[in-house]
This record gives C-alpha cells, sequence and structure tokens, in this order.
C-alpha cells in the first residue's frame, strides 16, 4: 500500500473512533466558506489535515506532478499536464479526456493522446495548449449540441457535481442527491407489463435523451405501479400511491429553478409537461397498525434461541423492539452510548464526530435485563466498539432480522425490522397517550410524524395542540 492510500486509510480510521472530525460543519482554513475535502500537505504525516472548500482544494497543486510541466490554457478550468515521452520516442504527448458531448459526437471512447512533436518542454507546452483548445472550440461545441439534446448522464454528472454550490444548497446531504438520482434513474429504467411486473434495463439511462422526460413518461410510471397492487387492499393501494408521488418529487427536483444554472451548457429540451404531471391524491399518510402481541411472542421465542450463537441478531432485535431504534442507530451502536443515571440507565443517541443520526438527539431506557446481556454479550469491548458485535452487522441487521420478521408478519418485501421499531413507537404512544413523551421516545424530527403515522388506531386520542408543539 502506498503512502497516499496509507494516509486516508489513517483518516478514516481516525474519523471513525472520533479523533478526527469530518469536513461538515467546518470552515475554510483558506477563505472560510464550508470546508467540504480534507486536505493533506505531507502523506507522511497520517492525520494532519487542512479543511478547504472545493475551489482551494482544486487551487492546491497535485503532488504527483511537475509544476514545470502545466499547459495553461484559457478554455476550460482543468488542469493539464505533458506527458513524458514514451519509448522510443524523445517528444512530449500530452493525454486529455475532452466534453462529454464532443466524445460522443467523434466517437472517442477514453482518452485523447497526442504527440507534440516536440523534445523541448516549451515549445510541447504550446503545442499542446493548441491541440487542447482545439476540442473545447466553440464552434465544435455549438455544432455538437445541435447534433443532439443533452442525455442524462450529463445532466445528472453535472448534478451530482455542482448542486452544493448553489446558493442556500450548501449543506444539502449526500444522501439526498443520490436518491434523487436513484429515483429518476429508475423511472427511465422501468417498465411494465400488463400485470404489472416490472422490468427494467439496467444502465439504459446513460443514454437516455433529456427530450424523453415528457409527461407521457410519468403517467406510464404511475400506472403500472399500480397494476400489480390489490385495488380490494386500501392499506396496500395507499402505500403504493405513497411511494410513486415519492419517486417523481425526487425525480423532478433535479430540474427545479434553482438547479437550472447548473446545466446552462447542456442542450436541455423544455421540461414544463414533465413538471407539471399531478401526483396522486392521498388522504394523508398511511396509517401504522401495531402487531399483534401472538406475533410479537413467536418472534421473540425464535430470537431467543438464537442468542448464543447468534448474539448480533439477539441485540439488534431488542434494540429495535424495546428501544425503537433505527437500522442505522443499531449499527453504530457503542458503548459509550449507554449513560449511568440516576434513575435508571439510558441509551443516549446523539450526534457525535463519527455519526449523525436521523431525526434528533434523545436517550431511551434500558431494562435491567437487557442491560445484563449487552454486558455479558459485549464481553472485553471498548467504549468505541461496536455494541453488535462482527463485520457484518450490517448484513444481520438489514436482511437477516428483516426475513425473519417477514416470516411472521407476511411476504411484503417492503416489510422490514423496521417494523419492530414502529410497534415500539405505537406501544409507548398508546400507554402514555400523550405525543410529546412519545417524541422524546421516537426522536422523530416532526412531530406530525406521529400524527399522520400513528395516530389513526386511536381515535379518542387529542388532536396535536400548539402546546404540544412547544414542548416537543
Amino acid at each position: 500500500m502506498n503512502q497516499q492510500a496509507l494516509a486516508y486509510e489513517a483518516v478514516n480510521t481516525a474519523t471513525l473512533t472520533g479523533k478526527l472530525d469530518k469536513a461538515t460543519g467546518k470552515k475554510c482554513e483558506s477563505c472560510g466558506e464550508p470546508a467540504v475535502d480534507r486536505h493533506h500537505e505531507d502523506y507522511r504525516d497520517l492525520i494532519n489535515v487542512q479543511y478547504l472548500c472545493k475551489r482551494c482544494h482544486a487551487e492546491k497543486p497535485k503532488k504527483h506532478k511537475d509544476p514545470r510541466l502545466l499547459i495553461k490554457v484559457s478554455c476550460t478550468s482543468r488542469k493539464f499536464y505533458l506527458s513524458p515521452p514514451p519509448p522510443g520516442s524523445n517528444d512530449w504527448h500530452v493525454r486529455f479526456s475532452p466534453p462529454r458531448a464532443v466524445r460522443e459526437k467523434l466517437r472517442i471512447r477514453e482518452r485523447v493522446f497526442r504527440t507534440t512533436g516536440c523534445a523541448q518542454i516549451a515549445a510541447a507546452k504550446h503545442v499542446a495548449r493548441q491541440i487542447i483548445e482545439s476540442y473545447w472550440n466553440a464552434s465544435m461545441v455549438e455544432s455538437v449540441k445541435k447534433w443532439g439534446c443533452a442525455e442524462l448522464g450529463e445532466i445528472i454528472e453535472c448534478y451530482r457535481n455542482g448542486a452544493r454550490t448553489i446558493s442556500d444548497k450548501e449543506e444539502l446531504a449526500a444522501v439526498t442527491i443520490t436518491k434523487n438520482i436513484t429515483s429518476l434513474i429508475r423511472i427511465v429504467e422501468t417498465r411494465f407489463d400488463d400485470k404489472g411486473r416490472q422490468k427494467r434495463s439496467i444502465g439504459s439511462w446513460e443514454k437516455f435523451k433529456a427530450n424523453r422526460l415528457t409527461a407521457e413518461l410519468l403517467d406510464d410510471f404511475k400506472k403500472g405501479w399500480l397494476r400489480g397492487v390489490d385495488r380490494s387492499d386500501l392499506g396496500a393501494l395507499s402505500s403504493a400511491k405513497h411511494t410513486v408521488n415519492s419517486y417523481i418529487r425526487q425525480a423532478r427536483s433535479l430540474f427545479a429553478d434553482h438547479y437550472l444554472p447548473l446545466y446552462r451548457d447542456l442542450d436541455l429540451p423544455e421540461l414544463t409537461e414533465f413538471k407539471k404531471v399531478r401526483l396522486f391524491n392521498t388522504s394523508g399518510s398511511t396509517r401504522y397498525v401495531p402487531l399483534p402481541q401472538a406475533i410479537i411472542d413467536r418472534m421473540e421465542a425464535e430470537i431467543r434461541g438464537l442468542r448464543t450463537e447468534r448474539s448480533d441478531l439477539y441485540l439488534a432485535f431488542y434494540f429495535m423492539l424495546w428501544l425503537g431504534m433505527r437500522v442505522e442507530e443499531v449499527c453504530e451502536a457503542r458503548l459509550e452510548w449507554i449513560e449511568e443515571w440516576p434513575e435508571q440507565t439510558r441509551m443516549a443517541i446523539v450526534r457525535r464526530p463519527y455519526y449523525k443520526p436521523k431525526g434528533i438527539d434523545g436517550s431511551v431506557p434500558i431494562a435491567p435485563g437487557l442491560l445484563a446481556d449487552i454486558r455479558e454479550l459485549s464481553g472485553a469491548a471498548v467504549p468505541l466498539d461496536h455494541l453488535i458485535p462482527g463485520p457484518n452487522r450490517r448484513k444481520a441487521v438489514g436482511r437477516e432480522l428483516s426475513a425473519i420478521v417477514r416470516r411472521y408478519v407476511g411476504p411484503d418485501r417492503r416489510k422490514t425490522c423496521h417494523e419492530l421499531r414502529k410497534h415500539a413507537i405505537s406501544m409507548v404512544l398508546m400507554r402514555s397517550r400523550n405525543y410529546v413523551d412519545t417524541l422524546r421516545f421516537s426522536r422523530h424530527a416532526d412531530v406530525r410524524t406521529l400524527r399522520n403515522h400513528y395516530e389513526g388506531y386511536l381515535d379518542d386520542l387529542a388532536p396535536i395542540t400548539s402546546s404540544d408543539w412547544r414542548a416537543a
């Protein structure tokens, strides 16, 4: 492993153990803007990094490039360097990637590799500059734009690289960007047969022309998604409509007005009709119905039998069923989360340097029996060690525990181990009959989530008032 890879590995390890902060929330050490990158001045100093914004990081000289070989061009902000003469030649070469549209027009698969015909560096740089700028020539770019409209691959690349550069979007979460892109790709690639069975053309989205983003595309996706749903099952129908609405909202967010400047160099068609497609009318959010106690008892009987050989599944099950923890919270749970309070030991889920949970900070009480199990099964673990042992804890929690839940709840693939958390929240709400106490347990970011998803089966529960908002 080279020194650069060792430095990257050391930074990742230091971040996970809390010795080094992420760039999120930091200020650029050069200009004071929000930082997004961590920069090594010397890879031998493993965890000594600078917090920089994208612009300042790009201005840092490349450590593996000789600044004397830098080719100064005026057509783009990218940096190019002369390549050493290949074996058998004394002439300097230049290697670079032209704009995507030009590569498609000229059918260039990878990079351009051209000789300058010069053995002197100064003359080679002058020739290389002319070669590079010829590919960024305005007339060539304009002719390529007329040749065809933008492809979805170009649009997504611009959005992924520039979404956080838009004003008021600097703190946009990476997971939000990924979900928006994934939703658009799914809509473009998915087709449905007469029975609602999905067929996806994986990878076809890259060459998908933007002029095919039409209202008909979204209408076909809406209708096809509902073909596979039993219309007599009102709960499943409502859930399917919510899912389709989420996909469409996320996909269309790429073309919101504040993101359009990102595509100014692309031939983007008019997407008015694509943006105007109406969503399904839904009567509020899907109401959750708690699991019958008989199902909970059968699941507990199976999990108790796995206590010795599969302690990861055992602890994950009770973390979700008794403490109402999310899947990611279970995977990241560590011994340091357990805090001794005067009245009762609690599991504290707060924002730490290595982990940023969904929702809000909070803590939940731990039953004495579960606390004894944690101390016994965690063995000689140190405070920063995970409570769920083993390197495959995400697979254990996300897949294996979900498979156990589906065996008792039903074969619907939308049913996962998250049903255990929802059951825990519903039981707290039924017993306390109070939104404020339940919100402290569930740690939802918005009290309206409880109203939309858990209020439906409690007819005598008082509606949310302004005092609930203030108390929460």
